[in-house]
């Protein structure tokens, strides 16, 4: 309930009095004790108009533990005209915490200027007292293990959305409760420009294994398996539809269940997903590789996620 209020707060009125903190310096680089998410860094209190939020389907990271905010200008609202692509209002700001035992590593942070989205990353100082912007990234940041990814690379997967936002979202905030807004918080906080008919949402169809497997490709997959992606031209797209109503009538289906591969091969593999035979899907077997080309996703990950293995195997199987 507090994120909540909070959110309230950031839309009203009386919160345009706060000024946010600097966004620039001009002295070295920028710090993210200057980018307005902490009103004390030092003790790691978070700003007054900033809401922690969760999605329900996340990004695999190797592992590691993330925490996100969002923070919305006073009295502005997210275009939601277009349900599948939000557009953020001017001055909006979304951070990303990645941390291993309990250590933050590394903050990422897309910001919405008057002329486009700008995304960057703070690396972690070793005594936690503040981050420091790096454009280029850090390999193995303070020994954890986790590689600081450089904006080009942030670029990949983000620029296939018009409002470069991938976890904030319609689908992604289609749930009940739970931890942070949801898509029915947000509407009843009047933060939306086209909020969808009271009561209703945009859950992804079908039972709870098909909803999980597509949540979850649509989450890892769909930002460059989309119309607009990197992986536009394979014509296998994974990012969902709103507008679906059954599981059938997602892209993830008509683009993949029993359909045959196009541009990669591998030996006794012939379709994306062989119905009823994980084994024999070309999504399983690349979702199993790392560091060759059959990798997938190709980019900032290492590790195979079991968990996302188990959960697309499943659907998979389902499929008989």
């Amino acid at each position: 309930m507090r994120t909540i209020l909070i959110l309230g707060c950031a839309i009203a009125a009386a919160c345009e009095a706060s000024p946010m903190a600097p966004t620039s310096s001009t002295d070295g680089p920028r710090r993210l004790s200057q980018m307005g998410l902490y009103r004390d860094i030092e003790t790691r209190a978070i700003a007054d108009g900033v809401v922690e939020f969760e999605p329900s389907y996340s990004l695999w990271s190797d592992g590691v533990n993330k925490r996100r905010w969002i923070m919305l200008p006073g009295s502005t609202q997210i275009d939601t005209s277009d349900m599948n692509q939000w557009i953020f209002p001017v001055g909006t700001k979304l951070f990303k915490e990645f941390s291993v035992g309990g250590r933050p590593i590394e903050t990422r942070l897309i910001e919405r200027t008057a002329s486009d989205y700008v995304m960057t990353t703070f690396a972690w100082l070793a005594d936690g007292s503040d981050a420091i912007e790096v454009a280029d990234g850090v390999a193995n940041a303070l020994g954890s293990g986790h590689d600081i990814p450089s904006v080009s690379m942030c670029l990949t997967c983000h620029q296939s959305q018009p409002g470069r936002v991938l976890g904030f979202s319609a689908i992604q905030l289609s749930k009940d409760g739970g931890f942070g807004p949801t898509l029915a918080s947000l509407a009843a906080a009047n933060v939306l420009s086209n909020a969808p008919p009271s009561g209703s949402d945009y859950r992804v169809p079908g039972d709870a294994a098909t909803a999980a497997a597509l949540g979850y490709l649509h989450a890892n997959c769909g930002h460059c398996h989309s119309s607009n992606g990197s992986a536009a031209i394979t014509g296998q797209f994974l990012r969902l539809d709103v507008a679906a109503q059954t599981p059938k009538d997602e892209p993830t289906w008509k683009t993949t269940v029993n359909i045959p591969l196009r541009v990669f091969s591998a030996p006794g593999i012939a379709l994306r997903v062989a119905a009823g035979d994980p084994a024999h899907s070309a999504l399983v077997y690349r979702m199993n590789h790392r560091g060759d080309a059959a990798q997938m996703p190709p980019i900032a990950t290492t590790q195979v996620d079991p968990n996302g293995i188990q959960v697309v195997s499943a659907w998979i199987q389902s499929l008989q």
